[in-house]
């Protein structure tokens, strides 16, 4: 059950905070974009709909790692609960190394469970970096093309190249707080 909770406070809990903080900064920065050219706005809303989808695509398989261990690591305080709990007669028979398989091979499992939740954690990542990538090199790209036809000021290629920096973090952050 602590183990339920710390898990519970870890994955849910301390994401809250680090959401509204990504939201705050992501409403500023898309409130300037808007001011500069409302088509980088627009570009904004797209690739942001895409990034917080993705991880409605991995809630399914991070779900169930997460429900994995949490059973896998009941089961493994059951088992040591169990056995400890007849260490008289453990010693009585002489039946340690039995006990040790048994122990070890819970532990495995408990183990299992926590590789297979840290690859979909990492997948999650990955897509949401690709994403991030796409789309500040798609702002990089369009505010590059008003400024070569004259609808920009050069100096703004910096600023909203900043600015996307901080936007697509942030959105690169909540997603991967909602996962």
């Amino acid at each position: 059950m602590t183990n339920d909770l710390e898990m519970l406070k870890e994955q849910y809990a301390d994401s809250i905070g680090g959401i509204v903080h990504s939201a705050v900064l992501l409403a500023l920065v898309a409130g300037s974009l808007a001011s500069f050219r409302w088509s980088l706005l627009l570009l904004v809303i797209a690739v942001s709909t895409l990034q917080m989808y993705l991880p409605r695509v991995l809630d399914e398989p991070l779900q169930k790692a997460t429900d994995k261990i949490s059973a896998s690591n009941r089961k493994y305080l059951q088992t040591l609960a169990d056995w400890l709990n007849g260490i008289d007669t453990l010693r009585r028979y002489a039946v340690g190394e039995k006990f040790l398989s048994i122990i070890h091979a819970d532990a495995r499992e408990l183990e299992s469970a926590y590789v297979k939740q840290q690859k979909a954690d990492q997948e999650l990542d990955y897509l949401n970096q690709a994403i991030y990538s796409l789309g500040n090199t798609l702002i990089f790209l369009l505010t590059a093309y008003f400024v070569a036809r004259g609808q920009l000021e050069f100096g703004l290629i910096a600023s909203v190249n900043d600015f996307s920096l901080y936007l697509f973090g942030s959105l690169m952050n909540i997603a991967n707080y909602r996962g």
